[in-house]
């Protein structure tokens, strides 16, 4: 059955702009709300994407790895293996990028003046550029930050909370416990010799790193201390196959006592609270397009009250009500998909340029907070960008299949609206308004 061509025909008559009706105003209406909804959902989820993807790639650079390895500790346990020997086992194995072993554990770092402060101290190879390149390219520093002995490298905010310059001296406290002495405080005096800027808070102000050449030995049996080995993979999501690949192939050689975590397990709790948190944004911001349909919803019920005689008269000439409701959903889509396309492009335009538009608003708020302080003194400078946030521009991600989704969730809001809308013309008598008319 072919489409009639009245159909678009009459609806391009109805609702159009020469009309100068309500009708057009209406949806003219309905298009700029489906595009500045559109827009914003493409714009937040794309300053999301690139908040969320970027502390995601640092966290599994720094902190979190692709894979960890570590010892079941325990005191009396003679059959815990060597994490040394662990990673010579598995080098050489493909779709492996690095290994890096490593310690880490909560320390307090006092200085001469009596500021402390509390750190997660990382022990790691003086060499660990060379055996994980990236670990190094996300804090900025090399293996040269342990050139020296008794060195620390810490971020630049944990430094500049410490009052620490280059060449200042601290004092690491380590905690030690066992069951003879009982609870003792090892002091180790370290020098900072520089501090690293990776561009993310947690790690600039609260992470330290020490060669394991100046770390005690003495501690090296403590829990608190246990040797950790951190495999990144060339392609992460296939971090479940290589981590019982890599659980098989550690059996097959003997080893014993150690426990597999992949980062999806180790940061679970982290990655669904930024789920969470990218979902409700989404459902928010979605509620503009609940409204924008139910503003189509209720305009094109009054439609079909205004233009009953109209709908009377096709009626009257062969047209069937399914054609009439024909011609609302074809108002309807046609509506969603402009105020759509106007959103993609919008929403896509602001997101690819978003800093440079930050700026100008900047530049603009300055100048104006400048002639308004000449008139008004006393009045609150405005603040940049990084000042607030901790950072210097804000990364975008615009992902396509999310882009579209949000495009046809526009179109789909004003197309259920219009079919809701059409159900009005079942309760049309065709005979008795052109009787009473």
């Amino acid at each position: 059955m072919r489409f009639p061509r009245w159909i678009p025909f009459i609806a391009r008559r109805w609702f159009s702009k020469r009309e100068k009706s309500i009708h057009s105003q209406s949806s003219f209406l309905a298009i700029i709300g489906i595009a500045a909804g559109t827009t914003a959902l493409i714009v937040v989820m794309g300053i999301m994407n690139g908040l969320q993807g970027g502390y995601i790639d640092a966290l599994l650079e720094v902190a979190s790895f692709h894979i960890r390895i570590s010892e079941q500790w325990s005191p009396t346990d003679k059959q815990v293996p060597d994490i040394a020997e662990l990673g010579k086992s598995l080098e050489g194995m493909p779709g492996l990028r690095s290994i890096l072993p490593f310690r880490e554990s909560t320390v307090m770092v006092a200085t001469s003046a009596g500021r402390v402060a509390t750190l997660r101290l990382m022990v790691i190879p003086p060499d660990f550029d060379r055996r994980d390149p990236g670990f190094a390219r996300e804090l900025g520093i090399d293996g040269s930050a342990f050139a020296k002995k008794q060195g620390i490298v810490m971020g630049a905010e944990a430094a500049g909370s410490l009052g620490l310059r280059r060449g200042d001296h601290c004092t690491v406290l380590l905690p030690t416990a066992g069951l003879e002495e009982g609870l003792s405080i090892d002091q180790l005096p370290l020098k900072l010799e520089s501090t690293f800027t990776s561009g993310f808070w947690q790690f600039d102000s609260g992470l330290a790193l020490v060669s394991e050449t100046d770390f005690p030995q003495t501690l090296g049996g403590q829990q608190s201390w246990q040797p950790n080995l951190g495999i990144k993979l060339v392609d992460r999501a296939a971090d479940a196959t290589y981590a019982t690949e890599i659980g098989r192939r550690l059996h097959a050689a003997g080893f014993r006592g150690f426990t597999i975590e992949s980062w999806r397990d180790y940061n679970r709790a982290f990655f669904g609270a930024l789920g969470m948190e990218k979902g409700m944004m989404f459902l928010l911001l979605s509620l503009v397009f609940l409204v924008v349909a139910v503003n189509i919803h209720h305009v094109m019920r009054r439609i079909v009250a205004m233009r009953a005689e109209d709908i009377a008269i096709l009626r009257s000439t062969g047209a069937s009500e399914n054609d009439m409701a024909a011609i609302f959903v074809w108002n309807g889509l046609a509506t969603g998909i402009k105020g759509a396309f106007v959103g993609l492009l919008a929403g896509s335009f602001i997101s690819v340029n978003i800093n440079a538009i930050i700026a100008f608003g900047m530049q603009f708020i300055f100048a104006a907070s400048s002639v308004l302080s000449s008139v008004l003194p006393g009045q609150p400078v405005p603040m940049s960008l990084g000042s607030v946030f901790y950072l210097q521009e804000l990364p975008v991600q615009l992902r396509l299949p999310q882009v579209f989704f949000i495009a046809l969730l526009a179109i789909a809001s004003s197309l259920v609206a219009s079919l809701s809308a059409s159900r009005e013309l079942s309760r049309l008598k065709p005979v008795e308004i052109l009787r009473h008319e």
